[in-house]
């Protein structure tokens, strides 16, 4: 038999042993209290599924994500829970998990009733016995309606370039890298792998690659903003007109990071600017071709355009801003409602005489044509007026009509001789 102190000793021991395991045991029923808070307050959901797909165990943020209580969800497919479109999805992912023993992760979108999409990441992965899955659920719905904005802002940026055939770039002056757009890509005629600096240069026109590579320089090293227009020459030998808006990006200690730039292609500009020309060419060689002169007065009474012809007759008072007061009423500071040019803006044609009797000049007749020019939307009339020098055709007349006045006389004086 075993002495008492020994007896009394074993007892303490194992008192303390009970102690410590009570001790254990509080931690541990602390411990699993932690984790399952852990479980059910995480801010993703945690499912159980078997190889069918049904719901064996979740947390409480897993129903809150189905919309369902947790409660209902045990013995329920998680299928049921996913949009139509996305079923068959669920089934091959399921599938892909159970025949792996890796994570594997799929999108889905979710039907939970509400009118707002809804769109999880799930990352799912077998267990050691291989009948039973763990998944985890997370919400990515703010990150999927970003990601669908940014691409319908990039489609509608890219049909905008398209429509306008606008395309942009970016330029690494450190790096040589260039970035491109599609529509850039459609305007210089290269392929997506041609997005090189080297390509880019190689479609500028010799004649103005000079210019072109001088101010590409000047905004990679100074930090120059710059518009350029200048040709594209092509392998089959067309050309095409671009203008070039370009802005840099610079740092804090004022180093240019990047240049960012809009090409525009404006060769039908270009084009319809020379016909345009050709045209106003025309039109001026025809202007000056008339004998009589010619004055457009805007719908102010100030001289727009004239012809050769019209400063000949009038030297200071038909000029380029000159108002019509200084030809027909230089003593009015006003101009009077009788004055063609008026009249005409008025929408009146006029036909008309002048009588111009200025000082060290001769007298010179002149017959006036004033004739509305109507403004394309209707608002304002401006004037168009015909000079005709009729001096000599009325000189000839006073002298014909003087002859015949000395003519008479002559025939009086005769008949009262005889």
């Amino acid at each position: 038999m075993k002495p008492l102190h020994e007896i009394e000793a074993h007892q303490i021991e194992l008192e303390t042993k009970i102690q410590e395991l009570r001790r254990s045991q509080q931690e541990l029923e602390a411990s699993r209290n932690k984790y399952a808070l852990l479980y059910d307050f995480a801010p993703v959901g945690y499912f159980t599924l078997n190889r069918e797909g049904v719901i064996q165990s979740v947390n409480l943020f897993g129903g809150k994500l189905l919309g369902v209580e947790r409660s209902s969800l045990s013995g329920r497919r998680f299928e049921q829970f996913v949009a139509d479109e996305d079923r068959p999805v669920i089934g091959r992912f399921l599938r892909t998990v159970f025949a792996g023993s890796g994570k594997e992760t799929c999108r889905l979108k979710l039907s939970t009733g509400g009118q707002r999409p809804f769109f999880v990441r799930i990352e799912a992965m077998a267990t050691e016995s291989g009948e039973e899955c763990l998944a985890v659920l997370v919400d990515i719905t703010e990150k999927k309606m970003a990601e669908q904005a940014l691409a319908e802002s990039e489609y509608n940026l890219a049909k905008a370039q398209s429509m306008t055939h606008v395309g942009s770039w970016s330029f690494d002056p450190a790096t040589g890298a260039v970035k491109a757009s599609d529509e850039l890509l459609r305007i210089m005629r290269l392929s997506r792998e041609e997005t090189t600096q080297e390509a880019f240069a190689g479609v500028v026109h010799p004649e103005d690659y000079g210019m072109v590579m001088e101010q590409l320089r000047l905004g990679a090293e100074g930090g120059k903003s710059y518009e350029i227009e200048h040709r594209l020459q092509f392998g089959d030998g067309s050309t095409r007109w671009v203008h070039s808006i370009v802005e840099p990006s610079v740092d804090n200690t004022g180093r240019v990071v990047r240049l960012y730039g809009t090409t525009q292609d404006i060769t039908e500009r270009k084009r319809a600017e020379v016909e345009l020309t050709n045209k106003s060419n025309e039109l001026q060689a025809i202007f000056d071709s008339i004998s009589d002169g010619i004055v457009v007065y805007d719908h102010d009474g100030l001289v727009q355009h004239h012809n050769l012809i019209a400063p000949q007759l009038f030297p200071t008072e038909i000029r380029q801003g000159s108002p019509c007061r200084e030809l027909f009423h230089p003593e009015a500071a006003a101009v009077p409602g009788e004055c063609p040019v008026e009249r005409a803006i008025r929408g009146e044609r006029v036909e008309t005489s002048q009588v111009s009797v200025r000082e060290r000049r001769a007298t010179r007749y002149v017959d006036i044509t004033a004739t509305p020019i109507k403004d394309a939307l209707g608002e304002r009339n401006r004037a168009l007026v015909f000079f005709r020098d009729v001096s000599k055709k009325r000189l000839q007349e006073m002298h014909l009509i003087q002859s015949e006045k000395m003519s008479s006389i002559g025939v009086l004086a005769t008949g009262i001789a005889h």
